[in-house]
């Protein structure tokens, strides 16, 4: 059998074998990012719920607005186009802070779910690393998962959720000089 074959085999060997005991103790055992989670859930379900309601207020509410604007194409007197520029101003306020309002929400719904995938991303991480290091001989194997442990549990996630240029709100940090102590110490210098 040639080698990638050979890999391939060991690979389907792996998944299709049972867990290790240690494993099996260890699954499930990061309740942090579970509830995390959850709780992520809960606030973007209740943001969605929040801008379903305000997209309606805010349609229903440029509709009355602008359903009882009324203009005279006719006059000829400066004051009844001040007049319709004063009224149109103030209703473009109110729908403006509607839209506001239906802004913010949509962006807590994103934010919610952004962080519950990511708290899930790092609960399955941590949850698997037993499992492939139980299946892995080699030192220096189990140290490049390691490393890879480290960078799904400590980068940041790329979920959709969020656009990488518009909504960062905090320094994020890659963890790059983690895998590089990491590999180094394995004297892997290829991150």
């Amino acid at each position: 059998m040639s080698k990638p074959g050979l890999q391939r085999q060991k690979l389907k060997d792996c998944c299709h074998r049972s867990r290790p005991p240690q494993a099996k103790q260890e699954q499930g055992s990061y309740p942090y990012y579970n509830t995390q989670s959850e709780g992520h859930w809960g606030e973007a379900k209740n943001f969605l719920i929040a801008s379903m309601v305000l997209a309606a207020a805010t349609v229903g509410l440029g509709i009355w607005l602008f359903s009882t604007l009324h203009v005279d194409l006719n006059a000829r007197a400066g004051t009844e186009w001040a007049e319709f520029t004063r009224s149109l101003v103030v209703r473009l306020f109110f729908v403006g802070i509607a839209t506001y309002a239906l802004t913010f929400c949509v962006r807590g719904y994103r934010i919610g779910k952004h962080l519950q995938v990511v708290n899930e991303q790092k609960r399955n991480a941590l949850d698997t690393y037993s499992l492939f290091t139980a299946a892995i001989t080699s030192d220096t194997l189990r140290d490049v998962v390691t490393a890879e442990l480290v960078k799904a549990v400590f980068a940041s996630s790329d979920t959709g959720y969020l656009s990488e240029t518009q909504d960062r709100t905090v320094v994020e940090n890659q963890g790059s000089g983690i895998l590089s102590l990491l590999l180094n110490r394995t004297g892997n210098s290829s991150a």
